[in-house]
């Protein structure tokens, strides 16, 4: 269909429906009369290009048009077409809807129709009849800080599923192990486990060497020992300790970084509770804050790690005050 030129061009509605490596870009006028062909156009600089072309565009031929764009945002598959249509130097009024809704919204007008063109249609329809408000702009610091959110509930997740899987092999291979130590996940579980996978391991194992793991009580160590000596385990041998190992392995490098107490130096003494946890911002280095701010990263005042390379106290795996490793934290 070529594109009909409408007496009402005040306004240009643009519906982008978006997916993971290409998006769908509709246009219309207010009259919902087509202002251009549709524009299939992939993630990438060349397809943004052709849909700041295609904006250019009408633009020239409609000095006194406004964009009223309505995007279709899947997940974050439109984060980098926002910051780029925002970029731009055109009167463009951006609004981001929920995908249920915008679903819904299509089901309602036109039943008969599922496609990637037919959904960016739709939400031009709805920029130019509905004329939803503008979405408010996400300052940079809010990206990333959903981005740290986003990692932290998928590190919980994962780490979640690997701990089901250490319960399962246990309940084979050391039973009476999650009665005696509250948490599977806890620094020195895993590294008992990493060097003596089995119960039959460990009763094998000398008193000194469980002794020398760390955060490892000598009480307890007794009593681990003890359990596996008289453990009514049924998995043994190579096979099992490889299996354990690897979920351990896993296990130990996916523990999620945790934000502490405010002013706490990662450290918690035995029997210690965690205080308030300090704003997550201050896992965002260069975040601008006010400087004495608890929590935040002053630049003007030097990163944590920036003091700690110049006193020469930095460790390779050293984390900022405040934040700890999940396996550091106490028993409650």
């Amino acid at each position: 269909m070529s594109p009909v030129n409408s007496a009402a061009a005040g306004e240009i509605g643009v519906g982008i429906d978006t997916a993971r490596y290409g998006h769908d870009a509709s246009f219309l006028f207010a009259d919902c009369q087509p202002a251009a062909k549709p524009l299939p156009f992939t993630e990438s600089s060349d397809g943004y290009a052709q849909l700041r072309e295609r904006l250019e565009q009408l633009r020239a031929r409609h000095p006194q048009a406004v964009f009223r764009v309505r995007i279709d945002a899947a997940g974050q598959y439109a984060t980098n077409l926002q910051r780029f249509l925002r970029d731009l130097p055109l009167p463009i009024s951006i609004s981001v809807g929920e995908p249920a809704r915008n679903k819904h919204y299509c089901r309602a007008h036109f039943p008969k129709r599922k496609s990637d063109p037919s959904d960016s249609f739709c939400q031009a329809r709805y920029a130019v009849v509905e004329r939803p408000a503008a979405t408010p702009d996400v300052p940079q610091p809010f990206y990333h800080l959903s981005e740290i959110a986003s990692r932290l509930e998928s590190q919980v997740r994962q780490s979640t599923r690997l701990i089901n899987q250490l319960h399962n092999l246990l309940a084979r291979a050391f039973p009476e192990l999650p009665t005696i130590v509250n948490d599977l996940s806890a620094d020195y579980v895993l590294k008992l486990l990493s060097k003596y996978p089995t119960a039959e391991r460990i009763a094998q194992a000398r008193e000194t060497s469980l002794k020398a793991i760390p955060h490892l009580s000598d009480e307890k160590a007794k009593k681990i020992q003890a359990a596996a000596r008289k453990s009514v385990a049924s998995l043994r041998g190579t096979y099992a300790e490889e299996l354990i190992r690897e979920v351990v392995t896993h296990l130990g490098q996916g523990q999620a970084w945790e934000v502490g107490p405010a002013g706490h130096d990662g450290n918690v003494a035995e029997g210690e509770r965690p205080g308030p946890p300090l704003p997550v911002y201050g896992l965002l280095v260069g975040v601008p804050a006010q400087p004495g701010t608890p929590g935040l990263v002053c630049p003007t005042e030097g990163t944590w790690q920036e003091r700690q390379r110049g006193a020469g106290t930095l460790h390779a795996q050293a984390a900022a005050p405040g934040v700890r490793r999940l396996e550091d934290r106490p028993a409650l």
